[in-house]
């Protein structure tokens, strides 16, 4: 496994936690301040960064990178798998009626079932009841995958959270 980790602090620029090698086709975790990653830019600089990368966006009210925790940054960490492979598949809450738990089904439905190991979520924050996700993840299940992640944030203000993959979010 191969990774690289950037950081980019409001009114700066990106920074290197760990230093830039070429990645192919990488999983590109982006979690950062919502003001920061609704700036217009950021997914043209990542995907810049990153040509072949599958990137996924989540707003939070505080990144970790390494051994620091920051606000008002964007912390992007990306992942070239040697020896595994990893499937992206993606279930909007507001196409299912606001049902999370049918969202939660039908996420775990869309994943090739043979060899599926683990299963890590990012999801908006807003409109999902995260224990309904889980349980409709579940019920699809038989109790032998790893199932792990968290809800988008939205600092202390509360009023939206973005999610998304391979667009701008």
């Amino acid at each position: 496994m191969k990774t690289v980790q950037l950081v980019k602090h409001k009114d700066k620029d990106w920074e290197y936690v760990i230093e830039k090698q070429e990645l192919k086709e990488p999983l590109v975790l982006v979690f950062g301040n919502r003001y920061l990653l609704e700036n217009g830019t950021i997914y043209e600089e990542l995907r810049a960064q990153f040509p072949d990368g599958h990137i996924i966006f989540a707003s939070s009210c505080a990144e970790i990178s390494s051994n620091t925790v920051n606000d008002d940054s964007i912390t992007v960490t990306a992942i070239e798998f040697e020896k595994s492979n990893f499937v992206i598949k993606t279930s909007n809450v507001l196409n299912a009626d606001l049902d999370s738990y049918k969202t939660g089904k039908d996420l775990i439905n869309q994943l090739p079932q043979e060899g599926l190991k683990y299963v890590f979520v990012v999801s908006e924050g807003s409109f999902i009841n995260g224990s309904q996700l889980t349980q409709g993840m579940s019920a699809s299940t038989d109790d032998n995958l790893i199932i792990t992640g968290g809800l988008c944030g939205d600092d202390a203000r509360f009023e939206k959270t973005l999610a998304s993959y391979n667009e701008t979010p």
